[in-house]
């Protein structure tokens, strides 16, 4: 799932960059979309099956359901502008895609420094991960004018 979030986020950052390639870019969201939905369905079946768990059973459920829904608003993101007809990109979406998608390559190290077991290493990512969704904030603070 970490890898799919990761294939879209790089996806959505190329398509808020250039709009030339839009329609390719959405396909691309939108097939990796679903291979996650089947993916997801997957990984709570074998959930269901699984008397014990490396976490909590409910963790690791929420955390399945809430990684398909970034991947859902990313392909809804690119849906809609294609929807919309959009021309041209903004300087701040493509900054949003690309924070997002920095967060996201953190959160999939997290992941894999869960699974080697370099706990102390997820501390350091969790302070990185609070300084690279700043500029984000700061962004959707300067388009909107208030405090998000």
């Amino acid at each position: 799932m970490g890898k799919n979030l990761l294939r879209a986020s790089e996806k959505l950052v190329a398509f808020f960059e250039d709009f030339s390639a839009m329609e390719s870019n959405t396909k691309a969201i939108h097939d990796i979309e679903h291979d996650n939905d089947m993916l997801t369905h997957e990984v709570i079946r074998k959930l269901n099956q699984t008397f014990l768990t490396p976490f909590d059973r409910e963790d690791i459920h929420s955390l399945a359901s809430r990684m398909d829904d970034i991947l859902d608003l990313m392909w809804g993101a690119a849906q809609r502008a294609q929807l919309f007809k959009l021309k041209e990109s903004t300087k701040e979406a493509a900054d949003l895609a690309r924070t997002l998608a920095s967060m996201i390559d953190l959160v999939y190290k997290t992941f894999n420094y869960l699974r080697e077991k370099k706990y102390p290493y997820i501390q350091d990512l969790c302070v990185e991960d609070s300084r690279t969704g700043k500029p984000g904030r700061r962004n959707l603070q300067g388009h909107f004018g208030k405090d998000v």
